[in-house]
């Protein structure tokens, strides 16, 4: 069952993840295959989908921004399907987002196959749950 995030206090609570999660972030969390970027969240962005999904439930969504794949979640917020980056920021973009379905970066998104959740990403998954003290619970 999806955790439903309350409206009024989403940013504030989405800013305190993010805070935990830049905590977190390290080369060992980063995608291997990313390049080197100035921005904290680059490459991130799977690793972050995937610990937040285990936290929220939801659903993990993909989109292709710049000829680069990048992923996020869609969760439900006072009983409406919502999108939510804490990574946008590698691409430009706000470091937190919260938007409608497919109305972050105006394109559609796809869902996250459990194939494409390979065995390196769940243990880069397990780093930042401890990196990041973010645990189910």
């Amino acid at each position: 069952m999806a955790k439903t995030l309350p409206q009024n206090k989403t940013r504030l609570y989405l800013e305190g993840i993010r805070a935990k999660l830049e905590k977190g972030w390290s080369a060992k969390t980063r995608d291997p295959n990313w390049p080197k970027s100035s921005s904290r969240s680059a490459g991130q962005c799977a690793v972050t989908a995937v610990l937040l999904k285990e936290l929220w439930g939801g659903t993990l969504v993909w989109t292709d921004i710049g000829g680069e794949e990048h992923w996020f979640n869609e969760i439900i917020i006072n009983d409406r399907k919502c999108e939510i980056d804490l990574t946008g920021d590698q691409f430009g973009y706000p470091s937190i987002q919260i938007g409608k379905k497919n109305g972050l970066y105006g394109v559609a998104t796809f869902s996250v196959t459990k194939s494409m959740v390979s065995e390196e990403l769940l243990a880069r998954v397990e780093i930042l749950k401890k990196e990041s003290s973010l645990r189910k619970g």
